[in-house]
């Protein structure tokens, strides 16, 4: 029926303990896994004020982020401590 589960983690154990703990967001059956984040846990956007080296006040993020790279002096911390301020 072409049904097949699908878990979020690596090849140990510990994922599928953690499936155990939390199936809603660490398994899924269905055709493929899924491609993109769960709603509730992506960051789509950060809003800024008070940052003069920032043009763009809002910035749109691809849910998919998981890294943020870039040369040395680009603002990569920058933008992490901005995120990181959005979400706590």
């Amino acid at each position: 029926m072409d049904r097949f589960c699908w878990l979020k983690g690596d090849l140990t154990l510990e994922s599928l303990r953690q499936a155990v703990i939390e199936p809603a967001e660490r398994a899924w059956i269905g055709t493929s896994a899924r491609r993109h984040a769960i709603s509730s846990e992506a960051i789509s956007e950060v809003a800024t004020s008070g940052t003069a080296w920032l043009t763009n006040t809002r910035l749109e993020l691809n849910p998919a982020l998981v890294a943020i790279i870039g040369a040395r002096g680009s603002g990569k911390t920058a933008l992490a401590e901005t995120i990181a301020d959005q979400t706590t």
